[in-house]
């Protein structure tokens, strides 16, 4: 499993990147990382999007709240898709009643260097395409960094195992074996 976030470590190294799980991300295969602050140990786990954006949830109060709310998100997923296969459902969008804290950040050709969104609230929404039986939770808004740049940002879960995928690599317990596993937490 190859962590992609390495592009936040350019020059002196000062994060460690573990895999921690892998997200189908809708047929886009990423890994999902804790990335630890060598400093100071603080870590937030990260996956990449559908265009090299890099996500992230940041701090022990995001990370909570972005599990509790995910995992709304994923009981209201299954409720949904079962009711779009039960009413043979064409194309259709709803917004969920959840949203996720969340960061971001990308490499900018512009400045020629990293921008970041901290603490930004994504509102997913659910996708029915019916041509390719698809039922998915995407994640597709503009955001803006703090030297105005704009990017429009996506990712999404396609199946129950991808919501269980990062809910597991989301896990104090999880992230602890992990990060204990390369003797970076006592």
């Amino acid at each position: 499993m190859l962590c992609l976030v390495s592009i936040m470590t350019q020059g002196e190294q000062k994060y460690d990147l573990t895999p921690i799980g892998v997200l189908e991300n809708c047929g886009i295969q990423t890994s999902i990382c804790v990335t630890t602050l060598k400093e100071n140990g603080n870590y937030d786990i990260s996956f990449v999007g559908h265009d090299t954006t890099f996500f992230f949830v940041a701090g022990k109060e995001n990370i909570e709240l972005f599990r509790e709310n995910l995992l709304s998100i994923r009981n209201k997923y299954i409720e949904w898709k079962k009711e779009a296969l039960n009413n043979n459902m064409q194309d259709t969008k709803k917004t969920f009643p959840f949203y996720l804290p969340m960061g971001v950040s990308w490499w900018s050709k512009n400045s020629n260097k990293m921008e970041i969104v901290k603490n930004h609230v994504f509102t997913p929404i659910f996708v029915v395409e019916k041509e390719y039986e698809n039922y998915a939770m995407f994640v597709y808004e503009q955001v803006v960094s703090s030297n105005n740049e704009t990017k429009l940002v996506a990712w999404g879960i396609c199946s129950e195992e991808d919501f269980d995928t990062l809910l597991f690599c989301t896990e104090f317990e999880n992230v602890k074996k992990a990060l204990q596993n390369k003797n970076l937490l006592k």
